[in-house]
C-alpha cells in the first residue's frame, strides 16, 4: 500500500502519477488490506508492507506535510487497530471496484448495492457480506476451525463458495428456498472435484423439519455440526424453526449465526410497510428470545455465549443435550408475564382471551365510575 505517488520530481515527463492520493483514500486501502491479509494469511506471517516512510521526491511519505499535516499517520494507525470509518473510495473513477477480496484466486465482491444486476463466475462471486462480517466470521478459522458446515441460503453462490476456500471443510451442506440451480456454484464444484464435499439443494423451505432432518442424516451420517450459518429467509418464523432443527445439531462451542437480524430497525427503505417483508414479525424478537433463553439457564446449560452486532448475532452452543422437540420459545423465564403483542408464546386464542380480560377490566373501572356519580348525587 502507499499513500501516493508523483516522481516529476525526477523524471519530469517521463513521471509516473496517481491520482487522487487522499489520507481518506489510503486509509481506506490500507484497511481494507489488513482485512484480505488476516483472512488470506491464517496463523501465518500476516505482513503488510506501506511504501513508504518519506520518499518525498516521489510524493510518497507518511511524514507530516504542510498540506494534510499527520493526517496520513493518523489514517495507518486506525486502519491498524480496525477503527476505520471510512467505507469507501473517493476518487474520480466509478469503475474502481473497492470491497473485493481474494482467496486462492477466487474473487469475492462484497456488499454492493447493485447486486442485483451482478452475476457470479466460476472465479467470481457475489458475496452480500460486508468487510466487518467477513472478518468475524474468519476468526473462526482459529478458534473453532469448522469441518461442518451447513449453510442456509444459496442465492447467487458467494457465501458457498467463500466458506469452502476460507474452512476447507470435510462437509459443507447449503440450502435455498428457490428451485433454479445456480449455474456458477455448480461449475466451481465440478472444477475442482468437491462434488463429495460441497452440496447445495434447491427448493428446500428452510422451515421444513422432515427435509432438513433428512439432508444433515444423509450429508452429516449425524456428525455434530460446528457452524451454521442462516443467510435465508430472514422472516422469524422459518429462522426460528430452522433454529429450533439445527441447534440441537451442533457440537459443544459450535457456533450459530444469524444474519441481517436488524432489519425491521434500519432507517430508510426497511420502514416501508410494503415490500419483500410485508406484514413479517421483525426477526430481532427471535433474537431476544435467545438472550432470555441464555439469561434463564446456567452458563453449563444449552447456550454458552452470545454475541451480537448490528447485522450479525453469535450463539455458541452449550453442552446440555437438546431432543427432536426443541423450542427456543418454551426455553426462558418471564415471571409468567406476557411479552406483549409480538410474544410468540401467546396463541391467537390467548390474544383474544387477553383482549377480553382488558375490555371486561375497563368495563369494571366504568361501572364503579357510574356507582360513584350516581351515590354522589
Amino acid at each position: 500500500v502507499f499513500p501516493s505517488w508523483d516522481n516529476t520530481a525526477r523524471l519530469g515527463e517521463r513521471s509516473f502519477i496517481t491520482l487522487d492520493g487522499t489520507p481518506s483514500n489510503y486509509e481506506y486501502w490500507l484497511s481494507q488490506t489488513i482485512v484480505n491479509t488476516k483472512i488470506k494469511y491464517q496463523n501465518k506471517d500476516s505482513l503488510v508492507f506501506i511504501n513508504a516512510w518519506n520518499e518525498w521526491a516521489e510524493g510518497c511519505h507518511l511524514e507530516p506535510d504542510r498540506k494534510f499535516g499527520l493526517q496520513f499517520l493518523e489514517a495507518t494507525l486506525r486502519a491498524k487497530w480496525g477503527r476505520s470509518t471510512v467505507s469507501k473510495f473517493n476518487d474520480s473513477y466509478p469503475d474502481l471496484k473497492p470491497n473485493r477480496i481474494i482467496i486462492n484466486e477466487i474473487t469475492f465482491d462484497l456488499d454492493d448495492k447493485n447486486y442485483r444486476e451482478k452475476y457470479s463466475t466460476e472465479n467470481h462471486f457475489v458475496l452480500l457480506k460486508t468487510a466487518e462480517m467477513i472478518e468475524r466470521i474468519s476468526s473462526l478459522k482459529s478458534t473453532i476451525d469448522p469441518k461442518y458446515i451447513f449453510d442456509l441460503g444459496i442465492y447467487k453462490g458467494g457465501s458457498c463458495a467463500f466458506y469452502n476456500e476460507l474452512f476447507q471443510p470435510k462437509k459443507l451442506v447449503a440450502i435455498d428456498f428457490y428451485t433454479h440451480d445456480e449455474l456458477p456454484l455448480s461449475e466451481y464444484i465440478k472444477s475442482r472435484n468437491l462434488q463429495n464435499i460441497v452440496k447445495p439443494y434447491f427448493n428446500i423451505n428452510q422451515s421444513d423439519r422432515l427435509a432438513l432432518n433428512h439432508i444433515y442424516k444423509t450429508e452429516f451420517d449425524n456428525t455434530l455440526l460446528d457452524l451454521v450459518v442462516d443467510d435465508a429467509s430472514h422472516f422469524y418464523e422459518e429462522s426460528k424453526a430452522s433454529f429450533n432443527i439445527l441447534f440441537p445439531k451442533l457440537r459443544e462451542d459450535g457456533v450459530y449465526i444469524i444474519e441481517d437480524w436488524a432489519w425491521a430497525h434500519w432507517p430508510g427503505e426497511w420502514q416501508k410497510p410494503e415490500g419483500y417483508f410485508k406484514k413479517k414479525k421483525p426477526l430481532s424478537i427471535l433474537i431476544i428470545e435467545l438472550i432470555m433463553a441464555c439469561a434463564s439457564n446456567s452458563p453449563h446449560g444449552f447456550i454458552k455465549d452470545i454475541k451480537l452486532s448490528h447485522n450479525t448475532v453469535y450463539i455458541v452452543r452449550g453442552p446440555q443435550p437438546l431432543d427432536e422437540k426443541f423450542d427456543i420459545s418454551e426455553r426462558y423465564l418471564t415471571r409468567n408475564e406476557p411479552l406483549g403483542s409480538y410474544d410468540p408464546r401467546m396463541k391467537i386464542p390467548d390474544k383474544i382471551l387477553s383482549l377480553l380480560h382488558y375490555i371486561a377490566k375497563i368495563k369494571r373501572r366504568i361501572n364503579i365510575l357510574v356507582r360513584k356519580r350516581i351515590h354522589n348525587k
